[in-house]
Order: structure tokens, then sequence, then C-alpha cells
């Protein structure tokens, strides 16, 4: 199937990806999961609303990588310049930060694959989180490749999104931790 195939389709109740074109379909998240991205949005769009008026927030969104490449990241953050216009009926440009929480039958997925097309793709930032330990791992683009970068401590702060800076302790205790 090709990507304008795959979008053709519209809205559906399950969560669907399109990879080398077959539909794959994925389980629905975990509480965790859902926990942990609530947070993240949270925290993303406080700091759009005061720091980043324009920019564009968004979770569980479809993006056209490719002809045969369609992912759904949970979340995307576009800066004012640059991003997709709001009538955009289609998402086919890359984020400056993009976000996924690991699911334990996604983890090779999010960490190899995922993160070699969205290096390929340009997004210029990637964070992972693991809703099991409350972990984050941070790549950023270099030469087209997504290279990790230390992520510790109580707080990340983006390279890609400026002034933005990801509380850790509020996520870790949004996942019980």
């Amino acid at each position: 199937m090709t990507a304008d195939d795959y979008l053709s389709l519209g809205e559906t109740a399950d969560r669907y990806e399109l990879i080398d074109g077959v539909v794959v379909m994925s389980p629905s998240p975990s509480p965790q999961h859902g926990d942990a991205v609530a947070e993240l949005i949270y925290q993303l769009k406080a700091f759009a609303r005061l720091q980043m008026p324009g920019a564009r927030v968004l979770a569980e969104t479809d993006l056209r990588l490719a002809d045969t490449l369609v992912y759904r990241p949970d979340v995307m953050v576009f800066a004012s310049t640059g991003q997709p216009a709001r009538a955009a009926a289609r998402l086919q440009s890359p984020p400056d930060l993009l976000i996924e929480v690991l699911s334990p039958s996604s983890m090779q997925l999010d960490l190899v694959t995922k993160r070699d097309d969205y290096g390929r793709f340009g997004v210029r930032e990637y964070w992972v989180v693991d809703p099991a330990d409350g972990a984050v791992r941070c790549f950023r683009l270099e030469a087209g490749v997504l290279q990790e970068t230390a992520a510790g401590g109580d707080r990340l702060a983006s390279a890609a999104v400026a002034g933005l800076v990801l509380d850790l302790t509020a996520l870790r205790t949004a996942l019980g931790r």
C-alpha cells in the first residue's frame, strides 16, 4: 500500500501505521503509556502557550515520511517557523521534536527502526520515554543521523526547540516513579 492509499482511509478507531508499504496495527497503550503522553502534552502545551505562540503540539497524528512509510508518533512539536499550515490535511514535514513512549512490543521499532527513519526524514530531536522506569533517552540530528546524547537528572533541555525544558521529575511522578 502507498502512503496516499493509507491516508485516504481516513480516521479509524484502531491505531495503525504504514511500515514499508504494510499496514501494521498497534495494540492499545497501557495506562502508564497514557499517563506519560498526558504529562508530556501538558508540559509542552503550557510551554508553547507562554513561550512560543503559534507552535503546534500534536499527539497521535499520522506523519508521512515516504511513499510507503507513515508513522503515528505519540507527540510532535513544530516550532512556529516552518511548521505545517493549520489547514493542512496531512503532515509531511519533519517536526522539530518528536517523542515516542515505549511499549514492551515497540521497543526495537522505536529505538532502532523509527529512530533511523526519523533521522533520514530530518527530525531534529527525538526523545524516547520508558514508562517502566521513567528514563528518557535523547537523540539529536547530526549529519543526517539521530545520535544519542546524555539525558539525565531532573530536567531535559531541548536543542531543537529554544527554551523548552522538560521537567523529568513531574514526568516520573506522573508515572508513579
